[in-house]
């Protein structure tokens, strides 16, 4: 269902002509891809031994995964919007394992499902802008990451968690004027301390590519995002990070 309401939304805006943006003067970048990712760290649920993602569960890199973005820059003092969000499937095969205080053993199904979707309300930094001549922008603002969890081990034990996280959003943007370049730095975070954070930073390189269309250009993106959960609870310690790689195709006006 999430996947066909997110398609809907971006068919939506690319089939509204471009003149009707620039008369409510709305910016839209609207972006598609796949992504590949791969986890790692510790995790304890409900059990005196601490296990690892790779060793004792078995994740290694997922399949294709999609990713999607869509960015509002909003007219005059309205907040801007920011949507995107990040699949991740694991699956694999358990060695030496104890989970929830059965012993697993060796050879069980085993299986972690993330998605992450982000919200940010933001607003841009106007010096960064201006004291550089357009080259930085600077973006501060809200972030809301609706977070699902999914674990399987075998076919009887799951595990599910569904939350909204509330983070701190910032980005840093380097447009090289001479070439075709961007260059984007994203973070969102939530660190109430060393033991508890959920914090994703982004890496992303845009080339820019000419487009027929007067008000707006095509492009073609990669780059990295390393996501960090760490959980220090009763029932649930985790130290986990998971690095994704991805590239993206999308339409600025």
């Amino acid at each position: 269902m999430r996947p066909l309401v997110l398609l809907l939304s971006i068919i939506i805006l690319l089939a509204v002509p471009t003149s009707s943006y620039a008369l409510l003067d709305l910016g839209v970048e609207v972006a598609v891809g796949i992504s590949k990712s791969r986890a790692s760290g510790k995790f304890n649920y409900r059990q005196s031994s601490t296990f690892d993602l790779e060793t004792n569960f078995g994740f290694d890199e997922t399949d294709n995964n999609q990713v999607v973005r869509i960015k509002i820059f909003s007219p005059r003092l309205l907040p801007n919007i920011y949507y995107t969000h990040l699949k991740m499937d694991f699956d694999g095969v358990s060695k030496d394992l104890t989970y929830t205080g059965v012993d697993v053993g060796t050879g069980a199904f085993t299986k972690l499902d993330i998605f992450a979707a982000d919200c940010a309300f933001f607003y841009r930094i106007p010096a960064v802008g201006l004291s550089t001549a357009g080259i930085l922008e600077a973006e501060i603002g809200l972030n809301i990451r609706f977070l699902t969890l999914d674990a399987e081990v075998g076919t009887e034990d799951k595990t599910n968690f569904s939350a909204p996280i509330p983070q701190l959003y910032a980005s840093l943007e380097l447009d090289l004027t001479f070439l075709p370049i961007i260059l984007q730095g994203e973070v969102r975070t939530l660190a109430v301390n060393e033991d508890n954070e959920c914090s994703s930073f982004t890496a992303r390189l845009l080339l820019e590519i000419p487009s027929p269309m007067a008000l707006g250009e095509f492009f073609i993106a990669g780059g990295v995002r390393r996501d960090i959960y760490k959980i220090n609870a009763d029932s649930v310690k985790a130290d986990t990070k998971f690095d994704t790689y991805f590239a993206e195709i999308g339409y600025k006006f």
